[in-house]
């Protein structure tokens, strides 16, 4: 009996798992995903997304108080912020720190109690308080010619004014003021020796009414400077600007320009009256060459 053997060829598996494995891989990558677009979201070895870690929360009071890790540090800090708060809030609302007084130096024609109302800081916060306004609002004042203020906690205020020495006494129209060197016309508050008298009998020496022309006072501080022995000056229209030789007679000069050569035809002059037995009532030295009568 013959017998038959049915031989089952071999099969090769390698291949076929080959094939299956790249057909997996094109699935996965050919499916549409935006996670392609961001790389930090690409699948990882286990097909599963990577979580990112979340980011960390700003550690707020509320948040550290709920904490059971509180240490010496914190408890300090905290004790620090609630005083200064209270420290803070206890500068703003109490009396201490309001100011209802100030020390006064360096007047003598301005009042006191005019000072520190002109100053406009009674009753205010001495944080509210500031110097170099105050020092401002002050020269406003007709005799305060400078002043300096300074704060100092709890509400210390000192100020000192720098006032308008007077040079020369100004009198129009009956009423008597005083100029200082600048040509500043203040009120005057006290009588004083040896100034030089200036007499406006027009108004018309005057740029204002609160300063004198710049060449006239030019020109009276120019003529006491060389003539000292001359303090009385006057200005009338239209002789303009003229003073008192100490003989009595009158030198008009006119307007206040070429003092220098004024002053040269006046030694002159002068010098010629008195060879002459210095009989003269004038002296006009607006013209060249001067005349006198």
């Amino acid at each position: 009996m013959s017998r038959y053997y049915h031989r089952t060829p071999h099969r090769n598996i390698q291949p076929r798992t080959r094939r299956k494995g790249r057909n997996r891989r094109k699935r996965r990558f050919a499916s549409p995903s935006l996670a392609v677009l961001n790389p930090r979201t690409l699948f990882s070895a286990k097909g599963r997304k990577q979580r990112q870690p979340r980011p960390k929360r700003a550690r707020t009071l509320r948040h550290l108080l709920s904490q059971k890790a509180w240490n010496s540090s914190h408890l300090g800090a905290l004790v620090l912020l609630l005083a200064a708060l209270a420290a803070l809030t206890y500068s703003f609302i109490s009396i201490d720190f309001w100011v209802y007084g100030a020390v006064v130096s360096g007047n003598r024609y301005t009042p006191t109690d005019l000072i520190y109302q002109q100053a406009g800081i009674h009753g205010y916060s001495v944080y509210f308080v500031e110097p170099a306004l105050v020092a401002d609002r002050l020269t406003q004042l007709e005799h305060v010619r400078a002043a300096r203020v300074q704060v100092r906690l709890p509400a210390r205020v000192r100020i000192e004014v720098v006032e308008r020495e007077p040079i020369i006494l100004y009198k129009v129209r009956g009423d008597s003021y005083w100029i200082d060197d600048e040509g500043v016309i203040s009120t005057a508050v006290e009588p004083r020796e040896g100034l030089i008298t200036l007499v406006d009998d027009d108004t018309g020496a005057r740029l204002d009414e609160r300063h004198l022309d710049p060449a006239i006072l030019q020109a009276i501080v120019y003529v006491t400077r060389q003539l000292p022995e001359v303090r009385i000056f006057r200005y009338q229209q239209p002789y303009g600007l003229f003073f008192i030789a100490p003989e009595g007679w009158r030198v008009y000069f006119g307007t206040a320009d070429n003092m220098s050569t004024k002053l040269e035809r006046w030694e002159t002059m002068r010098a010629h009256i008195l060879s002459e037995g210095g009989r003269a009532q004038e002296v006009d030295l607006r013209y060249d060459p001067p005349y006198w009568r």
